[in-house]
């Protein structure tokens, strides 16, 4: 054998070595990937279908995975559901925790910022699908309902308290009303561009809904201050 035939030899030895590692590192980055690329399957299944005529058959197939590994991420369906509002919820509850934590900002600022990240999430499409799919099966799914609370309701109630603890100082006696005075606004807006989004009728802009409702609630502060002073 001649010394270029060696050489060649060699080569090939060191391409199919590479190619070993870059399938490995391939596979590697997949297997990664693959719940979270579950959970958007998922999401779209229960979008469509709804909670209750989801399987996870179809669900499997969605993802593009056998059944059997499926199960391996998530045992049951209910287990999957909650990954999927975990996963919906957590960059909003974060924003919220971002917000608070910028000790510098002033209350208006925070204000804005938290009604303005609220409106953005409610006129999230996702946001539309998954609570159009609590309204339709909560009553019927009450663990749905409980799901629904402990990994969105409960953590983003808690992010605002932090706030409303921190940044205008109440108390612990008016945090529950203050909770709904806050989103109530919003919250009518979605359900409002839900209900009559087919018809043709102007649709509210959440989002100027939120900046309208700060001013609101700064001048009901000030004429609070201003009343407890006198």
């Amino acid at each position: 054998m001649g010394l270029n035939s060696e050489i060649d030899i060699n080569r090939d030895h060191q391409n199919h070595s590479s190619d070993i590692s870059i399938s490995v590192s391939q596979r590697k980055r997949r297997k990664e990937a693959r719940p979270q690329e579950i959970i958007e399957a998922a999401f779209r299944i229960f979008s469509v279908h709804g909670y209750a005529a989801a399987t996870m058959m179809q669900i499997a197939k969605e993802a593009g995975v056998a059944k059997g590994t499926l199960f391996l991420y998530f045992p049951t369906k209910e287990a999957l559901f909650r990954a999927v509002i975990h996963a919906f919820s957590k960059q909003y509850r974060l924003n919220l925790e971002q917000i608070s934590d910028q000790s510098e900002v002033s209350v208006e600022q925070c204000l804005q910022a938290v009604l303005l990240e609220t409106a953005r999430q409610l006129q999230d499409p996702k946001t539309t699908a998954l609570i159009r799919l609590m309204l339709a099966e909560a009553t019927t799914f009450p663990d749905l309902a409980a799901t629904w609370h402990e990994e969105m309701t409960d953590k983003v109630w808690k992010a605002f308290d932090q706030l409303f603890l921190n940044t205008w100082g109440g108390s612990n006696n008016n945090i529950d009303l203050y909770r709904f005075v806050l989103t109530g606004p919003l919250i009518s807006a979605m359900l409002y561009r839900m209900l009559f989004q087919h018809l043709p009728v102007a649709m509210p802009d959440l989002e100027q809904l939120a900046k309208q409702y700060t001013h609101i609630l700064l001048s009901a502060m000030q004429n609070i201050q201003l009343s407890d002073t006198e």
